[in-house]
């Protein structure tokens, strides 16, 4: 684990015992997210990206499990902890889940408790990790409802969320992530259900507060016009696998993975003729009990060679410097 380096996940498998059958959501996942960086997940819906996220809180419900793999998170004194190893419900992953580490869920409407207040909320959290009194924490409450964008924050205390819109609810999760100081955000399309002016002006307040705390942020997404305006570092996941992984820069000027280079020629472009066809990806991603032979992509992909590819789910393997890529394509005797 480099000295940079705030968490690392290696080898994570996140299994689901069902009646039909075992869905293996997460299956085989390695990446790392270094200090005061962006890191953009992305991938179509069932690709394991959410479940990724769960994985790192240790929320993983029945008949869902955690079958192996590590999740090592360093605190800031340089203590190392494997979140795999902590009892789900335990208090050693209580003092992480909040204060350590803190999640923006995919619907705030959802996610923010119907019968209580928004200020009740935020009060309870800081009261819960911050050991500070009441006065004090309704007076940061009021502060940070304030610095995430809500108008007349302190009479917004005593809002429900049901009578919030869908922007103030997500800044108002938004406040709550960051309510305890955590070192790393999780934001699981944050943005999915708001309408793109809103969007805008959420990507704009991550980004603003993110240089204010130098927290680090793990972006989940499936908009590829997002990763370009906020991240630093990509994983591209498919089928519960990472199957690239590299800077921002090299995954726009240079996808090496047959799906990346699908999901870039799926983004419409600014001089696109409104006459000619969108390109797409064939296909969908298959049911987790029919998974293709082999490579998982390869019921899919344009340049699949049956008898490497159908045959073997080829290793990540770092073909350039910092640019990983799981496709045979890329074999360390081949040119990159």
């Amino acid at each position: 684990m480099q000295s940079n380096t705030i968490l690392d996940v290696k080898d994570l498998n996140t299994w689901f015992y069902t009646d039909e059958g075992v869905v293996k959501a997460v299956n085989g996942v390695d990446f790392s997210i270094p200090e005061s960086t962006t890191v953009c997940i992305v991938g179509e819906s069932g690709c394991g990206k959410s479940i990724t996220a769960q994985s790192i809180l240790n929320l993983i419900e029945p008949p869902g499990k955690i079958v192996s793999g590590s999740i090592t998170y360093r605190y800031k004194d340089g203590r190392e902890v494997d979140i795999v190893s902590l009892k789900p419900k335990g208090s050693d992953i209580r003092t992480i889940r909040g204060k350590e580490i803190s999640m923006i869920f995919q619907e705030p409407m959802s996610s923010l408790g119907p019968v209580n207040r928004i200020g009740d909320q935020l009060v309870q959290t800081m009261l819960l990790h911050l050991g500070i009194d009441k006065d004090e924490a309704i007076k940061q409450s009021i502060a940070l409802l304030d610095r995430v964008g809500i108008p007349k924050a302190a009479s917004r205390m005593d809002s429900y969320s049901f009578e919030l819109s869908g922007g103030m609810r997500q800044r108002v999760m938004i406040a709550l992530a960051l309510s305890c100081n955590s070192r790393l955000l999780i934001a699981d399309e944050p943005t999915t259900a708001l309408d793109v002016t809103t969007q805008a002006n959420i990507l704009d307040l991550l980004k603003e507060l993110q240089a204010d705390f130098a927290m680090s942020v793990m972006f989940i997404t499936h908009d590829l016009g997002v990763v370009a305006e906020i991240g630093h570092e990509v994983v591209v996941m498919y089928l519960g696998q990472v199957v690239e992984r590299a800077s921002v820069e090299e995954i726009f000027e240079r996808p090496l993975h047959p799906y990346t280079e699908a999901l870039m020629k799926s983004i419409p472009k600014l001089d696109f003729d409104s006459h000619e066809k969108l390109s797409s990806i064939r296909g969908m991603v298959p049911h987790p009990f029919a998974r293709p032979p082999g490579c998982p992509f390869s019921d899919r992909c344009d340049y699949c060679m049956p008898e490497k590819c159908l045959t073997a789910n080829p290793p990540l393997e770092e073909v350039r410097p910092g640019h990983w890529v799981r496709c045979v394509k890329y074999s360390a005797s081949e040119e990159v």
